[in-house]
């Protein structure tokens, strides 16, 4: 199920952007063509794309007023982390998706919060080694 309900975090990076690289693949997909009145095959081949995953901290109070951090994965499809670091606090617009897999016979769900936008609100200060 995809939420597509545009959603604004803000929170604190807790890691540097890992990069991924999603090999292409090649689909054959059936679809109906009008001209010839019947159901043909057509091979398509998807390219290769590059997501960039990272976390953030996103804090709240609960019913006693205590701060409750909840971290939220994030997967950054248009290199908008680029400039992302470490500890910098962002703001990111985007939309939540879920989606399922298999591990050792069990079935597990994924919530991650695909980003669609990324400001950055504050950079950390970070020294560099001389």
């Amino acid at each position: 199920m995809t939420s597509q309900t545009a959603i604004t975090l803000y929170g604190n990076v807790g890691g540097d952007p890992e990069t991924r690289t999603i090999p292409g693949k090649q689909i054959t997909k059936q679809f109906y063509d009008p001209i010839i009145d019947d159901m043909v095959e057509r091979e398509f081949t998807t390219p290769e794309r590059e997501v960039r995953t990272f976390s953030i901290a996103v804090s709240k109070k609960d019913d006693e007023g205590n701060d409750v951090t909840r971290w939220i994965r994030c997967d950054d499809w248009n290199r908008l982390s680029r400039l992302v670091g470490k500890g910098d606090r962002v703001k990111v617009k985007g939309h939540f998706r879920e989606r399922t897999y298999q591990k050792d016979g069990e079935t597990k769900t994924v919530r991650d919060f695909v980003v669609e936008d990324l400001k950055i609100e504050r950079h950390k200060i970070r020294h560099r080694a001389e």
